[in-house]
């Protein structure tokens, strides 16, 4: 397997992760959640704009993961690149794919 793919792969499970972890919210199954939401008495304005900035903070958090890996942000003060490798030892991004695959996948027009 190409190491493109591996990275395009791997951008685009943390993609689909940061989406259901954004339903997740907001489904009213999470019940410590559902229980904090409920507490603000938001208005249907309010609570999309709650929704607004829990996806940007989501967005932000997954897509600066990925480019901590990749070596393009730091990772608790450390900016340096990780080797991450797959189940069968396949490496998933040389420097710079990862970054390239998580702008496509979370920054660009045609989000995927």
């Amino acid at each position: 397997m190409n190491i493109k793919k591996n990275a395009e792969e791997f951008a685009s499970l943390f993609k689909k992760q940061k989406d259901e972890d954004f339903q997740f919210v907001f489904s009213g199954q999470y019940a410590d959640m559902n229980s904090l939401l409920k507490k603000l008495k938001l208005n249907h304005n309010q609570n999309e704009v709650l929704k607004e900035i829990i996806n940007l903070l989501l967005t932000d958090t997954y897509y600066g993961i990925l480019l901590g890996f990749d070596g393009a942000a730091n990772i608790g003060g450390v900016q340096q690149t990780y080797k991450v490798y797959n189940e069968q030892g396949n490496l998933i991004s040389n420097c710079g794919e990862l970054e390239a695959a998580a702008w496509e996948y979370f920054h660009s027009d045609n989000e995927k």
